[in-house]
């Protein structure tokens, strides 16, 4: 009989070795991914400023570092926020997208592949914090995938309109440009 137990005890050792080195390796595969990846990044911005509604907007950019966000008030962050990133609206669907693209000059048939996947990775990144004004922030990072190609236009203002969910993009001065995603 102990020696049963004893058998069943290394077995158990074993599988529970065995899952710990496969879910480790599967982590640092991950990790190593993130780091040979060089961008672009889609960053969310959610903002929950007091005495109003929630506020979603996005940025597209080769890089995003949080430290370059100024915490003082709600506009100074959306301001830094887009010093480093470019806009990209909310769209709630393929239409809009398509539209988008098309007014600002180009022809795209990606939507079709993605319509029912999404063009960019779950979240890598989240960061949360309270301003200096007492507006609560959360971040969101994610990888763009590579069937896309990032292009960052500056004559929008006759294509891109603020949705419901945002700011108005003609109040933030560092929005001069927006990014497409295009067919590779």
């Amino acid at each position: 009989m102990m020696r049963k137990i004893c058998v069943l005890f290394v077995l158990f050792f074993i599988s529970c070795n065995t899952y710990i080195r496969t879910d480790n390796t599967k982590d640092s595969t991950v990790i190593l991914d993130l780091e040979r990846y060089n961008g672009p990044y889609y960053v969310t911005i959610t903002l929950f400023p007091k005495d109003s509604h929630r506020v979603i907007m996005g940025g597209v950019g080769e890089k995003f570092d949080l430290l370059l966000l100024d915490k003082g008030n709600l506009k100074s962050l959306v301001e830094s926020f887009y010093y480093q990133m470019f806009y990209l609206p909310l769209f709630f669907d393929d239409v809009d997208y398509k539209n988008y693209a098309k007014c600002l000059g180009y022809d795209i048939v990606w939507y079709t592949k993605y319509s029912k996947e999404p063009i960019y990775s779950n979240v890598i990144e989240e960061n949360r914090m309270i301003l200096n004004d007492g507006t609560h922030v959360i971040l969101k990072k994610y990888k763009i995938f590579g069937e896309l190609d990032v292009k960052y236009v500056s004559d929008f203002k006759d294509c891109v309109y603020s949705n419901s969910l945002e700011l108005d993009i003609n109040q933030i001065k560092t929005i001069t440009k927006v990014a497409v995603f295009l067919d590779k």
